[in-house]
């Protein structure tokens, strides 16, 4: 049904190049969107589905898209860029016509968090995601019968290819929200059962005011990753001790796709205050320079 789907849109879209903007939150067409794009030669520039006017108007400017999908109406339409509804990739998806083009590697433009500057934008390649989610799967030990969940925004880079392209690569599931919710996160978890969870340290924090489920205690969720900020070792310690489950802290930047260093799964150790061991790529550790000192 995956495949359906993305050869329809591979069709809907045609053989030329595109510039397709995503501004959506999490779910199966923002899922959508992405393989298609990697699949297809398009360049595909996930945004915030919450910008404004000036926003997408300064984003256009910048790399002209031919395709914006969005489910938020413009105030002020784009000149030239179609615009498609989660409503109108579904109605492709189900009624079009699936595409016998040979698969072509798309890119992905991302910004960095400017967590120490001013944000920069740089292009990842099909390789790199995909070199990146089968280190992942291996350090995870993900196999067919796991169910990822993941409540992270799609315009950054931990949620598409730490769950859902290290997902597709390992025959498993994926379960995307739509946006991380303190009263929904443990419905959904007694839900749709998943056996792992891809979060941040402010989420870890915020879930610690929540009271343990009772189903925790039965409940096939093996582990809980974190990434994009340091965790501190106090909400690691707290979080384990309070629902019983390893909290894996990783770390990893934009620019090689998201995870570079993961903590191993028990029982090998994870440490507290440790991003972990290398992941797909190797460590280098150097002192600052000094000028007139070694």
């Amino acid at each position: 049904e995956l495949d359906a789907s993305v050869r329809a849109l591979r069709h809907y879209f045609g053989k030329k190049s595109l510039t397709i903007m995503v501004a959506l939150p999490g779910g199966i067409t923002n899922a959508l969107s992405w393989v298609t794009s990697l699949t297809s030669g398009h360049l595909l520039i996930p945004v915030s589905p919450h910008l404004t006017d000036y926003e997408y108007e300064a984003i256009a400017q910048k790399h002209k898209p031919d395709v914006l999908i969005t489910s938020s109406p413009l105030t002020k339409p784009l000149a030239q860029v179609k615009v498609l509804t989660p409503a109108d990739i579904l109605s492709i998806c189900k009624d079009g016509k699936p595409s016998k083009m040979a698969v072509r590697d798309g890119r992905v433009y991302l910004s960095t968090s400017g967590s120490t500057g001013e944000p920069k934008g740089m292009y990842l390649t099909v390789e790199q995601i995909i070199t990146t989610a089968h280190a992942i799967g291996g350090r995870h030990e993900l196999m067919e019968s796991d169910r990822g969940m993941t409540p992270l925004p799609f315009h950054h880079v931990n949620a598409p290819v730490v769950s859902l392209v290290t997902t597709l690569l390992t025959g498993g599931t994926v379960i995307i929200a739509p946006k991380f919710s303190t009263s929904k996160f443990w419905n959904w978890v007694e839900t749709y059962q998943p056996t792992w969870i891809s979060i941040v340290p402010t989420i870890a924090a915020m879930l610690l005011k929540t009271e343990k489920p009772a189903f925790l205690k039965k409940s096939d969720l093996k582990f809980i990753r974190t990434a994009s900020s340091p965790l501190p070792k106090i909400i690691l310690q707290k979080f384990e001790e309070k629902f019983g489950l390893p909290l894996i802290e990783t770390y990893g930047i934009s620019e090689a796709a998201a995870t570079i260093a993961a903590n191993p799964l028990p029982p090998l150790a994870h440490k507290p205050g440790s991003v972990g061991l290398p992941l797909a790529v190797s460590f280098r550790f150097v002192e600052p320079y000094v000028k007139g000192h070694r």
